[in-house]
């Protein structure tokens, strides 16, 4: 949703990162729940490459990124044995 109004009014990445646009695994619009499940069902055995670009806003706490990565390992282990 954030991408949609962002887009709509014809901003670049500098406000997508800006805005929060890219947030923790299982938080954002993504069904990534169904996607992983889709795609490990077919015994896809390749690569997964997740980019997450975030840019700390003023009055982020200073442990933002380290909680993401928390939260973003506990989803991928959920898949990824």
């Amino acid at each position: 949703a954030t991408l949609r109004r962002i887009v709509a009014a014809g901003g670049g990445m500098r406000e997508v990162w800006a805005q929060g646009a890219f947030v923790a695994l299982r938080e954002g619009d993504l069904d990534l729940d169904g996607f992983m499940s889709t795609l490990l069902a077919q015994d896809y055995s390749g690569w997964v490459v997740v980019e997450q670009d975030v840019i700390p806003r003023p009055g982020d706490p200073v442990d933002r990124a380290v909680t993401n990565q928390i939260i973003n390992r506990k989803a991928l282990s959920t898949w990824l044995p």
